[in-house]
């Protein structure tokens, strides 16, 4: 079993290489060549659902939840402003999108080239 961190920023910064990260899936698919990796939803997004979540939760209801997520829609429009090196850090999700190596070597490696793949405010 593997505990997950989705809500937290990075915990190792640039090591953080366990969970769901960019450097983590880097390293779940090095059989593959990297054409783009990001972030979906950044920290004004995820600042928007936690308002949502906590005002639905001590009201005990979804509908509150909600009605607090319209007061605040305008929350998610800061990942547009805030730098892409803290919304890295801070996303709501990360997705990585390669090619497949053929013929791929099965070998030891050096996973201090991925380190200067990090692009996170946290350097």
């Amino acid at each position: 079993m593997q505990k997950l961190h989705f809500y937290n920023m990075s915990m190792k910064v640039q090591y953080d290489f366990t969970r769901y990260t960019v450097l983590g899936h880097r390293i779940l698919f090095k059989d593959f060549e990297k054409n783009k990796t990001g972030y979906n939803g950044g920290i004004g997004t995820k600042l928007l659902w936690t308002i949502e979540i906590l005002f639905a939760g001590l009201f005990r209801s979804r509908l509150v939840g909600k009605i607090f997520r319209l007061f605040f829609f305008y929350l998610r429009f800061l990942d547009n402003i805030i730098d892409n090196h803290f919304n890295e850090d801070g996303a709501c999700g990360v997705f990585f999108i390669g090619t497949k190596i053929s013929n791929y070597p099965k070998i030891n490696y050096d996973y201090k080239k991925y380190l200067l793949e990090y692009n996170g405010s946290q350097k």
